[in-house]
């Protein structure tokens, strides 16, 4: 599973967030701005696996259905 990508997007993402809590609480727009970020990488990565684990699931059926065939 190559998540690689997502874990850098996701690093680059949380260190954002991070900046944006000791951000002046005036900066409101900032912040916000950063946690979209942060939480747009958590989709990207949630999604990523779920897609592995579908075809990880549709592979497994494939294999126990070809044993019938054996």
């Amino acid at each position: 599973m190559d998540l690689d990508p997502f874990y850098e997007v996701m690093y680059h993402a949380s260190n954002e967030l991070r900046k944006a809590e000791l951000a002046p609480r005036r900066n409101k727009n900032l912040v916000k701005e950063r946690r979209k970020a942060f939480e747009d990488a958590i989709r990207a990565i949630d999604g990523e696996v779920a897609k592995h684990e579908r075809c990880r699931r549709k592979r497994e059926d494939y294999s126990s259905q070809a044993a019938w065939f054996d």
